[in-house]
């Protein structure tokens, strides 16, 4: 009965996010380039390449943040930053539209990608460079090119996190290594969210997807505990509200707030 329960669960989830296309303003970078300048062939585990292992431990903080923080993201690579287009203060990639763009220990991409980053910021879009800066390309290490982005982007940091603000309203943001803890609290300073949860450390978690002209929230408790509460949602009008774990499907007004 209990397997039964869960697959009725499962199913309805996969019902509910099929189709369309995920709606998240914030792109998180898988940086693989980086990853290759670092790695060494280990005879043991990871032990040879402490910097890789680093860049690792950067990437993984980065996404667990910002999934604990409520903020939907999407992972892309440096082909995805360099193919993406600049409109309006964003990066779009078919249906998918960024305004952030987070860098996790990220030095390394392909010119082109630093070159696109450069001109999000300078359109209106934030790039959050966290525990490294650009310095290199696909053919040069380090690249002089790369390094003046680098320095037009995040400006000169030293010890402390740091915020160029560009006459666009675009910004680079640089935080230091130990400090990878601000990403959401930054993102709240500078991205409006598409669902507030209004409790603090709520166990909540989100993600925002557009079927068929529809906006399509799906809320879970990450936790084994219930859980009740107030969430605003950046939607409104009538909708359908669909309780996974019955099946139920009621109709709402949202005016934006959903209990």
């Amino acid at each position: 009965a209990a397997l039964r329960r869960l697959n009725d669960w499962v199913g309805r989830c996969a019902t509910l996010l099929t189709g369309g296309h995920q709606v998240a303003d914030i792109a998180v970078l898988y940086p693989a380039e980086s990853l290759w300048t670092k790695f060494t062939p280990a005879r043991h585990w990871a032990n040879d390449s402490p910097a890789a292992a680093n860049i690792e431990s950067v990437y993984r903080a980065a996404a667990e943040s910002l999934f604990a923080a409520q903020r939907d993201f999407t992972f892309v690579d440096g082909r995805a930053l360099t193919e993406a287009k600049v409109k309006s203060g964003g990066l779009v990639h078919g249906d998918l539209r960024w305004r952030a763009v987070v860098l996790p220990a990220a030095d390394t991409l392909p010119l082109a990608a630093w070159k696109n980053l450069a001109r999000v910021v300078q359109s209106g879009g934030v790039v959050i460079a966290l525990g490294a800066l650009p310095l290199n390309s696909e053919a040069e290490f380090p690249s002089p090119r790369v390094q003046a982005l680098a320095r037009a982007l995040f400006g000169n940091p030293q010890d402390g996190p740091r915020v160029v603000a560009h006459k666009s309203g675009g910004a680079g943001i640089f935080l230091p290594t130990g400090s990878e803890g601000l990403l959401p609290l930054v993102l709240d300073g500078v991205l409006e969210r598409d669902v507030k949860v209004h409790s603090p450390g709520s166990p909540v978690r989100v993600t925002h997807r557009r079927i068929e002209g529809h906006e399509v929230f799906l809320l879970i408790n990450d936790s084994p505990k219930p859980w009740q509460g107030e969430v605003t949602l950046c939607a409104s009008g009538c909708g359908e509200r669909w309780d996974l774990a019955s099946g139920a499907v009621s109709q709402t007004n949202l005016s934006g707030r959903v209990s």
